[in-house]
């Protein structure tokens, strides 16, 4: 409804629309096919072959509904288009490599999505829809060799992180990944997480579950209950090389850019209407965690509405993550909530995965949602792409920052350089050197 600046009622009718996802012959029309399902379904309900819809996308063939919107969808080497559907379209669906797919099908997703909300967010939606490969990188070249990952960390198990695991699956990864996450899954993450079921809900821990359904060839997976402060401690000279960042709060990546860490790849969503990938190694000239996502006034604002609709105070929902009081406070609260299940749980996750299931009012009176799953994914595809050209790219790494809106077409100028904040908190503090040359003698610091 806010998107798309319509009436609520308007808002759960579009919503409520059927949806139908045809392919024509071939692997990769099918493959497509499969992706971009999986990511409709989460918002829109898709019917089966046959059924009658409201809106139809056709990939690689002519459109086989009555639907009164018909898409077209076609690939090739460079580019991926979505469009209105005429007499004239061509249907052609190139076969492309497995991560190419995954980011394309998150924007062809979005568009489907777009055409099908309207409203004054979407009435100038381009038709067509032209996603060109190269403008984010793709496809990556070089891909026929193993790219070693030992011992590098994945910090969150939520949207991010899973559309993180689905795209990465299809790279030639080897080595050792942690999934490092407190929570338990919630009925509030199905909406966006590809590896969690109803069965999951209250009962498995994310980071086990999302580390015990990847599958890689020859990289090895392994699951950390905890927080990343806690995890560090456990390592034997208690420090991490390389963290990949998807937790959900600017003041979460802060604290984990003090960890000290030497690479870091992180990828996050601004609600519906941004994502932003960044990285960086040690000796860095350029941006950190803290140079991204420095306090700004709006994180005070958003800490006073997360404490607003959970019912909370402000020192609670400041202290980052809920402890035993906090949750016992929140249980009394919201009789659906599991007082144990709670623990070590960030207030963004909760407030996220109450939205995704329709339990948080404003306070205005209007129904509070969690973001799409074709953007917390996309993020995650991104964000394995980011790994593949930090270990393989070298020539553009100064290059360290990508902005993008997830509903339109990137252009191939999006990624540039973010330099130093000059009053960041950690690159600022004469300390934060110091150490990091303690911490990794072994660095070249000259």
């Amino acid at each position: 409804m806010s998107l798309a600046g319509i009436s609520e009622d308007e808002a759960a009718r579009r919503l409520d629309f059927r949806a139908a996802v045809s392919a024509g012959t071939g692997e990769s029309a099918a493959a497509f096919k499969t992706d971009i399902s999986e990511l409709l379904r989460r918002t829109i309900q898709i019917v089966s072959e046959g059924e009658e819809c409201d809106i139809e996308l056709a990939i690689g063939c002519k459109p086989l509904t009555d639907a009164s919107l018909k898409l077209m969808m076609t690939v090739t080497e460079k580019e991926m288009r979505v469009h209105t559907a005429t007499s004239l379209n061509s249907i052609e669906v190139a076969t492309v490599p497995d991560l190419t797919r995954k980011i394309s099908s998150c924007f062809a997703a979005g568009y489907v999505l777009a055409r099908t909300i309207g409203g004054d967010r979407f009435a100038n939606s381009p038709d067509p829809f032209i996603f060109i490969f190269e403008n984010v990188g793709l496809p990556m070249e070089n891909l026929s060799k193993y790219i070693t990952i030992d011992d590098a960390v994945l910090v969150g198990a939520g949207g991010v992180a899973n559309g993180f695991i689905w795209a990465a699956q299809h790279l030639p990864l080897k080595g050792r990944l942690f999934v490092v996450d407190p929570k338990r899954v919630s009925s509030g993450n199905l909406n966006r997480c590809f590896f969690f079921s109803p069965e999951d809900v209250d009962h498995n821990y994310k980071a086990e579950i999302l580390a015990s359904r990847a599958k890689f060839r020859e990289l090895e997976v392994k699951a950390y209950v905890g927080n990343f402060i806690d995890f560090r401690k456990t390592r034997p000279d208690q420090r991490v090389r390389r963290v990949i960042t998807t937790v959900d709060s600017r003041r979460a990546r802060r604290s984990i850019q003090n960890e000290l860490p030497v690479e870091v790849l992180d990828a996050s969503t601004t609600d519906i209407s941004e994502i932003i990938i960044h990285s960086h190694r040690q000796p860095n000239l350029n941006a950190c965690l803290s140079c991204i996502y420095a306090h700004i006034p709006q994180e005070n604002q958003r800490e006073r509405h997360l404490a607003e609709a959970l019912g909370i105070s402000l020192d609670d929902v400041q202290k980052g993550f809920i402890d035993k009081t906090i949750a016992h406070k929140l249980a009394a609260i919201h009789p659906n909530l599991i007082e144990d299940a709670l623990l070590g749980t960030s207030f963004d996750t909760l407030f996220k995965s109450l939205c995704g299931v329709g339990e948080l009012i404003t306070a205005a009176g209007k129904q509070s949602l969690a973001p799409f799953a074709f953007i917390s994914n996309l993020a995650g595809a991104l964000l394995a792409l980011e790994l593949i050209r930090f270990d393989i790219d070298q020539r553009n790494m100064n290059e360290n920052y990508l902005a993008l809106d997830p509903w339109r077409p990137p252009h191939k100028l999006l990624r540039r350089k973010h330099g130093r904040l000059q009053d960041c908190e950690f690159c600022s503090n004469q300390e934060s050197e110091k150490v990091l040359r303690q911490v990794w003698p072994e660095l070249n610091w000259k």
